[in-house]
């Protein structure tokens, strides 16, 4: 006869990617950038939903928690903050936010060496460690990302580069249409007895 206790679930389960934000914690954002709350206000919110979030994994089983990602601003938040070698420019293509309206979201490309100015995600393992005893889901996607952005990157170059060489073969052709080859060159003779060029 079956057990009546709680299974095991026949699969392995884990947190990838960003938990929904609390509406506390978002209000609370909102409020620092307007200066009507502080950032320890801001960080005593967020330390205690990040708390609760992991509670609630730990809860229903999970072996590897995550933070929700609750600090950062976007996926790969503090990645390219905390690095060198980057510069903002124009994405290729626009967004369409909830109402309709179009608008550019700036991407980061790579345009000298790279290099870590500063640990990138230490502080969010470190607060984290403190909430759990239990393997924590490692935030990899920054390297994704920054793997997305360097592949752009050289696209983007590469397209420079053709974009470059076309021109110059143009210009190149141009300039022999504009002038005369040896092979163009046609001569006359017996003409009012001398040599002529037909192109002078």
């Amino acid at each position: 006869m079956a057990s009546r206790s709680q299974p095991s679930p026949p699969f392995r389960a884990e947190v990838v990617g960003s938990l929904l934000r609390p509406r506390e914690l978002k209000d609370i954002a909102v409020a620092v950038q307007k200066g009507t709350a502080s950032p320890s206000q801001y960080e005593e919110v967020l330390e205690r939903e990040i708390a609760r979030v992991i509670a609630k994994q730990e809860e229903i089983g999970l072996k590897a928690v995550t933070d929700g990602e609750f600090a950062r601003t976007s996926w790969f938040g503090f990645f390219f903050e905390r690095m060198e070698g980057f510069r903002l420019a124009s994405s290729h293509f626009k967004f369409k936010d909830s109402h309709g309206d179009t608008f550019e979201w700036p991407t980061s490309v790579a345009e000298k060496k790279i290099k870590k100015l500063r640990p990138i995600t230490l502080a969010e393992y470190e607060r984290a460690a403190r909430l759990t005893q239990r393997v924590l889901e490692s935030v990899r996607r920054d390297y994704t990302g920054l793997h997305s952005f360097l592949s752009m990157s050289l696209i983007e170059a590469r397209r420079r580069k053709a974009s470059a060489l076309r021109l110059r073969f143009s210009q190149s052709l141009a300039r022999r249409l504009q002038r005369p080859s040896h092979a163009n060159v046609r001569s006359t003779t017996h003409r009012f007895g001398r040599t002529t060029n037909a192109f002078a």
